[in-house]
């Protein structure tokens, strides 16, 4: 009986914890934040590429190292309290999570909050859709303690 009741009082304290799976510290994957870069670059490439294949071969290997740059210039996430200040390019701007509704909104940002997910274990944050609805993902995961 006393096992049972512990079980029972364990499951109700986990169970009405306030703890977010965004919480803790994530790093970026710079091989799918890549991969997801890239595929959003070729899209617009590839409608080009019968008009002009030097041209889009050109771009595609210019957008590939973009992509490499971007994914290393993203900074360590520490999250607490479903809040994050993200430092870029000197300026400190606090961010933070609405874990229901799934999006992420930054305090001097005046644009639509982004989509925010947990998608096999990766953090997915997803950037502003273009007009033509393709979008890219930037993927984080968790940093070993």
């Amino acid at each position: 009986m006393k096992k049972i009741l512990a079980i029972i009082i364990s499951f109700s304290i986990l169970g009405c914890s306030n703890s977010s799976p965004y919480e803790g510290l994530w790093v970026i994957d710079n091989e799918l934040t890549t991969q997801s870069c890239q595929s959003t670059m070729m899209a617009d490439v590839t409608d080009d590429l019968d008009e002009n294949p030097f041209g889009a071969a050109l771009a595609m290997g210019m957008g590939s190292a973009m992509c490499g740059m971007i994914a290393n210039m993203i900074p360590i996430l520490d999250i607490v309290d479903n809040k994050v200040e993200i430092e870029a390019f000197g300026e400190k701007t606090m961010c933070s999570i609405n874990p229901s509704a799934g999006t992420f909104t930054c305090d001097n940002n005046n644009s639509e909050p982004l989509p925010i997910s947990i998608e096999n274990g990766f953090l997915v944050w997803e950037t502003p859709s273009e007009e033509d609805g393709r979008s890219m993902k930037l993927y984080f995961k968790r940093k070993d303690q």
